[in-house]
């Protein structure tokens, strides 16, 4: 976590400004904070704190420490409410940490108010709160906390405020916060928010990489395998996507999937299935892909169906169409075409339309013709068209079909126009 390293740097500050080195023993020290702490000061208790993490004049003690940092937040002192925080986050007390940050962010302490902020940002411990967060890490991220600036860019880039996004993300990057750093890669390769900086962007990379930040040996790795910033080596994007397998990346295993299918190595069906397994549904269809070109037809149709009938992925659904009108099983490929259509794919509406003309509905096979027209299915459009033209049911006009077909670049629509 990286709130951790925090406590080293206030550790270090409450030692600095409360030892009394050459009067007095570290156990002495040590001892005469206890006591003060126990008849209720707050400064005591936080140099207490201190002494019990790093070891100073006794043992460490990491429990009697995180009482002692508990006790100085009771007490007032604004720092050691961010210091238990941490701790409770790092045990997973989510609910006990944002109570802490929060005690905190009223004593003035900006480091509690950012980890606030972020704690609302992400519903952890606490409701989702976008409107109370957004201020919250603004503040932290001008006073240095690098984290909430990171955050803050996410919050801002999910809003479509792109320059601000890059702004807060540029700005937590100099701080060293490497996922501010790993934004800033990402929107200097695109151009969002500002221009394309190829070199930039890969120097961002480096630096969130540097950082073990999460999802940055792949975003590195993508730079490596297209050359962007830096001179194509797919070795080195394998041994970065390796990284990030390590770190149960989803698109680590994808990403070491295509580069292993170029090699024609069969390890590729493996990675593609653990990036599907995380999640990632570009890794479910590259696993069904990898199993069709192994000839593993069924394997590849079980794949595609969990996409289909669980995530409601109308490309799956069509894909399973697709499948089954290649076998000659009109039943099922109509049954998968009509479930992608509900999800609004207009392939697959023109497909299904296609088979009931074919097994003779031709009522229901205008109706989804129709649909996929409107969906921008020029094809569809067309033989809607052909429908009411040779009148094989009772409609209108089929101008209208042939003028929407024409309009979208369909020659022969156009032609019945004429």
């Amino acid at each position: 976590m990286r709130f951790v390293r925090y406590i080293s740097i206030f550790g270090a500050i409450i030692f600095a400004g409360c030892a009394t080195f050459g009067q007095t023993s570290p156990s002495q020290d040590r001892a005469r904070w206890d006591r003060q702490c126990t008849r209720g000061s707050g400064d005591a208790c936080a140099s207490l704190f201190g002494a019990q993490t790093f070891g100073y004049g006794g043992e460490i003690a990491p429990e009697d420490a995180f009482w002692a940092t508990k006790r100085a937040c009771e007490l007032g002192v604004p720092r050691s409410c961010f210091e238990a925080g941490v701790i409770e986050k790092e045990r997973s007390l989510f609910s006990e940490a944002v109570a802490h940050f929060e005690r905190g962010c009223l004593l003035q302490d900006s480091n509690s108010c950012g980890a606030f902020g972020i704690a609302l940002a992400q519903g952890s411990g606490v409701d989702t709160d976008i409107v109370r967060a957004e201020p919250l890490l603004h503040e932290a991220c001008l006073n240095g906390f690098g984290e909430a600036c990171g955050i803050l860019s996410s919050l801002l880039w999910d809003q479509q405020r792109l320059e601000e996004a890059f702004s807060f993300a540029d700005l937590g990057c100099r701080y060293n916060d490497g996922f501010s750093c790993d934004r800033v890669g990402v929107q200097r390769t695109i151009g969002s928010g500002t221009e394309i900086a190829e070199n930039a962007a890969f120097a961002s990379f480096i630096a969130a990489h540097e950082a073990n930040t999460f999802g940055a040996a792949s975003h590195l790795a993508i730079m490596y395998y297209h050359g962007i910033g830096t001179p194509i080596d797919l070795d080195r994007a394998l041994e970065l996507f390796d990284e990030g397998r390590i770190q149960n990346d989803p698109s680590a295993y994808l990403g070491s999937g295509i580069i292993l299918r170029s090699q024609e190595n069969p390890d590729a069906l493996q990675a593609f299935s653990q990036a599907c397994e995380l999640g990632l549904l570009e890794g479910c269809f590259e696993q069904a892909i990898e199993e069709l070109r192994n000839n593993e037809t069924q394997s590849a149709m079980n794949t595609l169906n969990g996409l289909c009938i669980d995530e409601e992925n109308p490309q799956a659904c069509r894909m399973l169409g697709d499948l089954s009108f290649n076998q000659q099983n009109n039943t099922n490929a109509s049954r998968y075409y009509e479930t992608a259509c509900e999800l609004n794919d207009s392939v697959a509406c023109y497909r299904h339309g296609v088979i009931l003309s074919i097994i003779g509905d031709l009522e229901n096979a205008a109706t989804q013709l129709a649909q996929a027209c409107e969906l921008g299915e020029i094809n569809a459009c067309y033989e809607r068209g052909l429908m009411d033209q040779f009148q094989m049911i009772n409609t209108n006009d089929p101008t209208s079909w042939f003028t929407r077909a024409c309009s979208d670049g369909h020659e022969r629509g156009c032609q019945w126009i004429q």
